[in-house]
């Protein structure tokens, strides 16, 4: 058995860690599908083995989870680490814990995360069994070639099917019976047995203590005024600060003057050193979250030529874009400093500025997801108390110009003239649905599959999708006609062509670039009726009447007119002659052509907020 006790910092002095070589080293992710209790499992392990004091019974803090937003909704969004030291028959051993995010917007961080170990626990909730992502991360587990140690998890709960569960992960994941372990992560229930399991069947990392040092860094954050944390693990030799002060990024060529190494326990415990195998951090004059690019290689001052850097280097790549305004021109300076100060912690999000001439100026912001932009948006509102405007969100379009050239366009103010485009192309989603059987009609208005399987309960349904339906109401229409049991899994796997018409609405006459937007040609008409008649019952009546225009190019394809509010001028006037009653009415209807030529239409926030709410 291994012995469990409160640590203390201490415990990870330089001497301790020192001691630990590859053979005593685990290091292991947790991997699952969204709110099957990864982060709680996690704590359950940290308390164990004394990294944190026990936790209440009705306490529901997630140690890993430290944003705010993430112990809100409880999910995760940034992948954490931890280092535990435990005992098991007689001799130390160093397990290096990496929590994993479960929602598919921040597969990358799942991906990079697999990356820094030797095997994973493939945790399954007994109360839903198999979903999309289960299978997502355990395709991604295998293909890294990590060990996987199968676990059921909230066995506790009254609802749980715990046998369902045992006989998916035997007959359609072709996990043996005896590898699969029954835990609750809330209770506690054989949590021991699975650390003595990571002990027992993950391999340690196979590196050499005698090579050049070679780290992987596999997650990035930002710690105020000490810069940026970089989290590595230490393929090939060693990292001592007592010797070594200067380390190289691979694949960006620079050099970097570290002050701290050390390893998380979730807080950070400074030791000097990491040896090969071990999991930990170092922090340098990288002032920007930008150079700490995922999956790069770090290395020491003159070996660059001696090491190969590790493979799989991509960096995270943005899915959506929206564009970020303050409620008031006011704000400008207070919403520039709120949006860098997050950008600091999120190195996948890319930034530029902009102006609109309808929302004056702004930002143009990309992110992995509409989940990732949410995120942000309540940061932003959470952590500064700034409320925002955000632009109808689009993706990236690949548009082949009549010269040859290709451009890329992400934001409809931005697209050429249609006379200068010669087609478009549109990023492609290889899309995984997994349903009850019973819901399975239900889900028929989105296509024939090209793939289908069939599952005891449940239907894997795969579609090429475009990620434009991906990011429009498809989650929600999804979601809805399931009751919420679908799980969905997608990545892009290219481009095809398309034809796109760029849609313009027109308040008064007057061009409003905030509501501008890319739609197939085909469906342009029943998108500009739906927002025409959505914007009609969301602004509110002026003195005069209001034409509402949608129109691609010139032409004109909807137009919705919101009435004029009308005063009776008529009420003082009494019985007699109708001439003074005409007059009076004639000389409204003057006045209010005037307004109408004159006048202009504020839209404000809350016109975006309702109109984004389809």
């Amino acid at each position: 058995m291994y012995s469990i006790g409160r640590r203390l910092f201490s415990y990870f002095a330089r001497d301790k860690v020192s001691k630990f070589t590859p053979e005593k080293i685990r290091n292991f992710s947790i991997i699952a599908h969204i709110d099957h209790g990864k982060s709680t499992l996690a704590d359950r392990i940290l308390e164990m083995t004394g990294n944190i004091k026990k936790l209440e019974k009705n306490d529901q803090h997630q140690v890993l989870d430290t944003l705010a937003v993430e112990r809100e909704r409880g999910i995760t969004v940034l992948a954490q680490t931890a280092s535990i030291i435990t005992k098991y028959q007689n001799d130390d051993y160093l397990l290096n814990l990496i929590d994993t995010p479960g929602h598919v917007d921040f597969s990358y961080q799942v991906n990079r995360s697999l990356r820094a170990c030797q095997g994973a626990v493939l945790l399954v909730d007994a109360t839903s069994s198999i979903q999309a992502q289960t299978l997502s991360n355990l395709q991604k587990a295998r293909d890294a070639n990590l060990k996987i140690i199968p676990v059921i998890n909230k066995v506790d709960l009254d609802s749980a099917n715990i046998e369902k569960t045992y006989e998916d992960l035997v007959l359609q994941l072709d996990f043996d019976e005896d590898e699969i372990l029954k835990i609750s992560a809330k209770t506690g229930l054989n949590c021991d047995k699975l650390i003595e399991r990571i002990i027992t069947d993950i391999e340690y990392p196979k590196g050499d203590p005698e090579a050049a040092a070679r780290a992987f860094l596999f997650n990035a954050d930002y710690i105020g005024d000490r810069g940026v944390k970089c989290m590595i693990q230490m393929i090939d030799g060693e990292i001592d600060l007592a010797r070594d002060r200067s380390i190289h990024s691979f694949h960006k060529s620079k050099k970097y003057d570290m002050f701290e190494v050390g390893v998380v326990t979730p807080e950070l415990a400074p030791t000097g050193i990491l040896k090969t195998g071990q999991v930990g951090y170092f922090l340098s004059n990288m002032k920007s979250i930008k150079d700490a690019h995922i999956g790069d290689t770090f290395y020491l001052t003159g070996s660059r030529d001696s090491i190969n850097p590790f493979p799989g280097y991509e960096p995270p790549q943005c899915m959506v874009y929206s564009g970020i305004y303050p409620e008031s021109a006011e704000e400008y300076e207070a919403c520039e400093k709120a949006i860098q100060s997050l950008l600091l912690t999120d190195g996948s999000i890319s930034f530029q500025y902009e102006n609109s001439a309808a929302l004056g100026g702004g930002f143009r912001l990309g992110f992995l997801g509409m989940l990732h932009l949410d995120i942000f948006r309540q940061r932003i509102k959470d952590e500064h108390g700034i409320e925002v405007i955000i632009t109808h969100p689009s993706v990236n379009y690949k548009c082949h110009l009549r010269n040859g050239e290709m451009i890329e366009v992400d934001n409809p103010n931005e697209s050429p003239d249609a006379a200068m485009i010669d087609y478009w192309e549109e990023a492609i989603c290889d899309t995984t649905i997994m349903v009850p059987r019973e819901y399975l009609e239900a889900i028929g208005y989105l296509g024939l599959p090209y793939y289908q399987e069939f599952l005891e309960e449940q239907i894997i349904c795969k579609y090429k999708i475009p990620l434009a339906e991906m990011i429009g109401t498809f989650f929600d229409q999804l979601k809805s006609s399931t009751s919420g049991y679908a799980s969905v899994e997608y990545k892009v796997i290219g481009y095809e062509p398309c034809e796109l018409s760029k849609v313009v609405f027109h308040l008064n006459g007057e061009p409003v670039d905030a509501l501008s937007f890319l739609v197939y040609t085909n469906k342009a008409r029943e998108f500009s009726l739906y927002y025409a008649r959505k914007l009609k019952d969301i602004l509110p009546p002026q003195q005069f009447a209001v034409a509402i225009q949608a129109k691609i190019g010139g032409k004109v394809i909807c137009r919705e007119t919101i009435r004029a509010l009308r005063k009776d001028v008529t009420a003082k006037l009494y019985g007699g002659d109708n001439t003074r009653r005409t007059k009076l009415l004639d000389k409204q209807k003057k006045g209010k052509k005037l307004m109408r030529q004159l006048g202009k239409i504020n839209v404000n926030s809350d016109v975006f907020f309702k109109l984004l709410k389809r």
